[in-house]
Formats: structure tokens, sequence, C-alpha cells
């Protein structure tokens, strides 16, 4: 019986969810859009017209909007809001090339690296380092649908909105 080719995760995606993961074909040409929950900054103007944040560290998380249209849907039966997933994200976050500073977030395995310049501007260390964040997130809601019904394959979008524990 001929064996079917299956891709790696890395050749698919980055993307993962490591409690369910990722289907071959489910997450190909992902976005994901990071931005800072509510309360992150509490920012106010004195009345001289200065700004000013009264916002706590503690709430200096992330909300993730991951979308997708691709072939498959993602493992998503079964996942239900509040549930707690860790998130591998495909996006860098980067922070200066500094033995004193370490990174805000948890790095995915293996995703560290030193940024280089373009060859047009020399080359070498650009002086920052880049890598994938892991997340423990909480699911807040997720839609899935079918894509291009008039296309002869029919695919799947989706869209996971996520907050940082």
């Amino acid at each position: 019986m001929p064996t079917t080719y299956m891709p790696t995760l890395e050749e698919v995606t980055l993307f993962d969810i490591v409690e369910i993961g990722v289907p071959p074909y489910s997450a190909r040409g992902i976005d994901e859009v990071f931005e800072p929950i509510q309360g992150a900054g509490q920012m106010f103007r004195d009345i001289n017209g200065t700004l000013h944040n009264l916002g706590a560290t503690q709430f200096r998380k992330f909300q993730l909007v991951v979308t997708c249209t691709d072939m498959d849907s993602p493992p998503l039966d079964g996942i239900w809001p509040g549930d707690v997933l860790t998130i591998h994200c495909q996006t860098e976050m980067a922070y200066p090339d500094d033995t004193s500073i370490s990174p805000a977030r948890t790095p995915v395995s293996g995703s560290e690296r030193i940024g280089e310049k373009a060859e047009i501007d020399g080359g070498g260390p650009d002086g920052f380092r880049y890598y994938r964040p892991a997340l423990t997130m909480m699911v807040m809601s997720y839609q899935i649908g079918t894509a291009d019904g008039w296309n002869d394959s029919v695919g799947v979008n989706w869209q996971l909105q996520l907050q940082e524990v």
C-alpha cells in the first residue's frame, strides 16, 4: 500500500495550538494581530494637559486574533470560550541584543535568532534578537465557516479570539 506524504508542521505553518495541534492545510496564510488588552494602560491628562499612565504592570497582556482561510478545519471541535490553550505564535517579537535584557514572553523552543542587516546595509547583526512567543491564552470566541463556495475547491475560513491569562 503506498504511503501518503504528510508535511511536518514547520512545512505548513509555524502557528501551533499545543494541547490540540494544528492539522495540515488548516493554517496556511494565517494572520495574527496582537493588541494590548484594555487596562494595559490607563492614561489621563492632568490639569496642565500632561499625559500620564497609571496602568498597572500586571495588566500588560495581549489579546490575539488569529484569522485564516485554508482547505481544512482547525481542531476547534470541543473548544469553548473560557478554555485555556498554549499558543505558539508565528509572529516574531524583537528586543535589543543586550545581555542584560531578556524577552518579555517565553520564546517557542528553537525560535530565537539574532537579526541580520540586509546586504545593501553592509550585513552583520542588526542589534536585535527575535523570537516567537509561546503564550498561555484563554479562548474568548471563535468563528468557523465555508470559504469560496463557487470555486472548485471549497475551503474553510476561521477566526480565533484569545486573551493572555
